[in-house]
Order: structure tokens, then sequence, then C-alpha cells
């Protein structure tokens, strides 16, 4: 009983210690946020979207967002364009979500460039256009998201935005499918059932040269 009794006591010394460590934290953010430190109003935001050390508050988070976003930074920009997307704590705006998300896949954050060939793809607050989500799921591609690989592979499959071709297709299906995409799995496979073994042939070529390109060429 002893023992159990001082493990209790740490325990709450330990959470006393790590509570005024995070209002220190927080109380140190404010002060970089009142200095328009833009790193600082999102990390505070961030805190205030997913509640904990302060109360779970999502206007105060999206406010801080814009402030930080509207600076250039790309973590902002992000969240924010995903805010207005969902319509989280906010109006639901897709022209607002797609300028953001815009913003932030052109510094290259996370997976925005994904996201923003998917917006152009199905015209979620903008014009659809596929020749644009061709580009930028080509530059997600480049960076190694299986996704956008697949998402290549189907539009030369289907002639979108550039002309059909069923060798580049399976390229970016094997590319796709060494990356763990199950649906391009299949489409590989079903591929390499209907083309020629010269086809066949030349898709693996061009395969191996954008696995080297995505990852690096072998030493």
């Amino acid at each position: 009983m002893k023992w159990f009794i001082i493990a209790l006591c740490f325990l709450l010394l330990v959470v006393l210690v790590i509570r005024s460590y995070a209002k220190k934290t927080v109380k140190e953010l404010q002060r970089a946020v009142d200095l328009g430190d833009a790193d600082a109003q999102f990390r505070l935001g961030l805190l205030y979207e997913e509640g904990g050390c302060v109360p779970k508050y999502r206007k105060t988070a999206f406010e801080l967002y814009h402030k930080s976003a509207i600076q250039g930074n790309a973590k902002a920009q992000y969240n924010l364009s995903i805010m207005y997307s969902k319509g989280d704590g906010i109006t639901k705006d897709d022209a607002e979500a797609f300028e953001w998300m815009h913003k932030a896949a052109l510094q290259g954050f996370f997976n925005s460039p994904y996201n923003l060939g998917h917006m152009y793809a199905s015209g979620t607050g903008t014009t659809r256009n596929e020749l644009k989500a061709f580009e930028w799921w080509q530059k997600s591609a480049a960076h190694g998201d299986a996704e956008a690989q697949y998402n290549l592979g189907v539009m030369y499959v289907n002639g979108s935005a550039v002309p059909q071709d069923n060798i580049r297709a399976y390229a970016w299906f094997q590319l796709a499918a060494e990356n763990g995409n199950k649906d391009a799995c299949q489409a590989r496979d079903t591929m390499e059932r209907e083309l020629s073994p010269e086809s066949l042939l030349e898709s693996k070529r061009i395969s191996l040269e954008l696995l080297e390109d995505v990852f690096g060429r072998p030493n």
C-alpha cells in the first residue's frame, strides 16, 4: 500500500509538471502570436483545433490558421483548406478550399498536390480540368504517392487529358503496385494478360525508369 501511494503521488506530480509545461508553452506561443509569428499562429491554431492543453475551439483555430496562411505558411494553408472543405467550424466553401489547397500545393506541402489534382478532376471549387489534374498528379506521383501513380495509369487507359497509351498505363500501375496500391496490382495483372510480349517488355522498361526517377538510381 505504501508503494502504491508513493507511485500515485509521483504520477500526480508528473501530471502537474506536464500541465505546467503546457500552460507555459501556450503562453509563449501566444506572445509569439501577438508579435505576428506565422509558425506560432499555426501551432497555437493546431492546439485549439485538437484541444488538450487549451479548450477545443475550432473558430479560434480557423482565425489563427488564417493569419498564418496569409503570411505564406503552407501547413496553415493546408489545414485552412481542409476546414473549408469539411465546413469544420466554419461555413463550407469549396472555392476557398481550392484556393488555399492551391497555395499549399505550390509549396509542395504534404499531399496537397494530390488533393489539388483531385479537386481539378472533380471540379471541386474550380472548373473541371483533367489536364491540370494530370499535371498535379504527376507532381505527386514523382514524390512517391501511390494513389497519384494509380490515377495516372487510369488516365492513360482512358485517354483522359493524354493520348490513350496502355504501355504507359501499365508502367504507372506497376509503379503504384510496387508502392502497395491494391487497385494498381489488379489493374497491372489484368493488363499483363492483355499486352503483347513486346509491349509488356517496353512497359516494364518505362516502369523501371519511373521507379529510378522516384527513388533514385542504384549505385
